[in-house]
């Protein structure tokens, strides 16, 4: 119990950081139009060359806001350890990007402040790599120099990746958004320490959120050099702080809940930013190749890409939101599932993952009919083939949606809950449902969404509070695993109709539905004890899966909004009577 004051403390700084970002805001943009500070389009917009998206002038020094409220918000905190080694370098990467914001810095002067910076805060911080994990097995030593440098040029890599691919609305923040609560999450994992996530990713989550309330599209601000390098440098001090765990210096750093004898693959922490460090790495190097400056501006990055075969705006950028969140999922999966030597995945899922889209994009670019495995399966006559095709696509997504009723009702009712407080739990969040449906002012999509999302989430807490087991001819059998075969093949299902349908916008979402998407990570961080009662590392993946299962089939058909509520109402509504009444039924 001794810990919950830190946990207060961590959710008052997430709020005022929330409310300080979207008060400053429209104080900026006064200033900003007042001193005439505007981010101009290209001159020849209207041609095929135009770099910048933006048809007009907007204002920009976005990120002052954001910088204040996330300093302003962590004032009063009680600072764990180093992080104040850590917090303050990142103030001088925000000047050096106003400065640039107000007055052009020229990129090598620039690029040397980055670098001696960065320097002085992995010496402070002592963040320097000892030794590089590639596998639990290969595990190479390096001299302490090569270590400095390596962590070094993670940090500017990450201020001038996040820098790179901020090129459309909400792009650059919402991808910083899902890589600090990721690798908030996998220090939490690592070491059953949860200050980096409430300490450092929380704050920071509340004036990222209040930033895009008016950055994401049409966007009414852009964050500017100060605030793409600042976010990039926090978030490259996030990766050395996971990377470097034993290093870093937290207050309950050695309650360890995983097993260290399995190390976490370096790979692993990079995964959670993913996006960035690919478009960036891919972006120079063809520059490179054509013997262009690295630096110089053009239109080959991955969100132009996905412009120019047909996505809108916002549709590229949810797009790569999603892509990130998954292929960053993935390096959680030597930790979560050290028993299966799942080291592998992290190398070998997102690639697969790119090929597909790789694949996906190809598709979607050129006709049906142009594609061998379509004059197989179905006909050359391309009328008939999108009629069949979107045939199997309705069939689709009603087996999806089958197997969330199977999930959120079938199961819950047959498992029911021996657990007090989640019973109690269960009542709450029943009743909020029952207002949603007296209340009329409550009936938005944003409040539908979440109240969903809070009762799959108790439910899947109260089935995991018991092993549920049938014997057969005398035989045993654990329920558990037909139920992690539920969902494994509805991640599966739902992962390949998101990314084989995605220029037909099933996946209309906002920062606020991803907020959604995170709060299962929230409760991760828990106090052990409650973590280890209900196993919660687990119900965290399903409750993604659950969760972007749930809103993709609401996003295609919104009555089924309705249906869910009912589902999980009666669900919550029995677990209510069997966890927190005691009810039994008895055969």
């Amino acid at each position: 119990m001794s810990d919950f004051p830190k946990y207060i403390q961590a959710m008052l700084a997430l709020i005022t950081s929330l409310l300080i970002s979207v008060i400053l805001i429209p104080v900026i943009l006064k200033i900003a139009k007042k001193w005439k500070l505007f981010d101009h389009p290209d001159i020849e917009n209207l041609g095929d060359s135009a770099r910048k998206i933006h048809t007009q002038p907007i204002p920009r020094l976005g990120g002052i806001a954001m910088v204040i409220a996330f300093y302003v918000s962590i004032i009063f905190l009680s600072w764990p350890g180093d992080l104040w080694k850590i917090f303050l370098p990142a103030l001088f990467v925000f000047l050096i990007g106003l400065k640039d914001d107000f007055k052009h810095i020229p990129p090598r002067v620039r690029l040397l402040l980055q670098f001696a910076v960065s320097a002085v805060t992995v010496y402070a911080g002592g963040l320097e790599f000892h030794q590089l994990i590639f596998t639990p097995s290969l595990i190479t030593n390096i001299p302490y120099w090569a270590g400095f440098f390596l962590s070094v040029f993670i940090l500017v890599g990450s201020v001038n990746a996040v820098n790179m691919v901020d090129g459309l609305d909400g792009l650059a923040g919402g991808l910083v958004l899902i890589t600090i609560t990721m690798l908030g999450y996998l220090f939490f994992l690592q070491t059953g320490s949860p200050d980096i996530f409430l300490f450092f990713t929380l704050p920071l989550v509340g004036a990222i959120l209040g930033f895009l309330r008016y950055n994401t599209y049409p966007s009414k601000i852009f964050m500017g050099d100060c605030g793409s390098n600042w976010l990039g440098f926090m978030t490259g001090l996030l990766i050395l702080v996971v990377a470097n765990k034993n290093n870093f210096s937290l207050s309950d750093s050695s309650n360890v809940i995983i097993d260290q004898d399995n190390p976490t693959p370096l790979i692993s922490v990079l995964l959670c930013m993913a996006i960035p460090i690919l478009d960036t790495g891919f972006v120079i190097t063809a520059r490179l190749l054509r013997g262009v400056n690295p630096a110089a501006a053009d239109k080959i990055h991955f969100h132009h890409g996905l412009m120019k075969i047909g996505l809108s705006h916002p549709n590229a950028v949810i797009l790569i939101y999603f892509i990130s969140l998954v292929i960053g999922t993935t390096g959680f999966f030597p930790i979560l599932f050290q028993i299966y030597s799942s080291w592998v995945i992290p190398y070998v899922v997102p690639v697969l993952i790119l090929l597909l889209l790789y694949f996906v994009l190809k598709l979607e670019e050129n006709s049906a009919e142009k594609v061998p495995l379509y004059q197989l399966l179905f006909t050359t006559n391309q009328k008939n083939i999108v009629t069949k095709f979107s045939m199997i696509l309705e069939y689709w997504l009603k087996l999806n949606q089958n197997v969330l009723f199977v999930i959120l009702l079938a199961i819950p009712i047959f498992a029911g809950s021996q657990s007090k407080e989640i019973g109690a739990i269960a009542g709450i969040i029943f009743l909020l449902l029952v207002f949603s449906y007296l209340l009329q002012f409550w009936k938005n999509d944003f409040i539908d969404i979440l109240f969903v999302s809070l009762g799959a989430l108790v439910l899947l807490i109260a089935n995991n509070s018991h092993e549920v087991k049938v014997i057969l001819n005398e035989s045993t059998y654990s329920i558990q695993n037909l139920y992690n075969v539920i969902f494994i093949f509805l991640t599966v299902s739902t992962l390949l109709f998101l990314l084989l349908t995605f220029k037909k916008q099933y996946l209309k979402t906002s920062p606020t539905d991803f907020l959604i998407l995170i709060l299962p990570l929230l409760l991760l961080v828990a106090p052990n004890s409650f973590n280890q009662k209900y196993n919660l590392t687990v119900i965290s993946l399903r409750s993604m899966v659950l969760f972007l299962s749930i809103m993709t089939a609401y996003k295609v058909d919104k009555k089924l909004m309705e249906k869910f509520k009912t589902v999980i109402a009666f669900s919550l509504l029995y677990v209510f009577f069997t966890g927190y009444l005691g009810m039994k039924i008895l055969f």
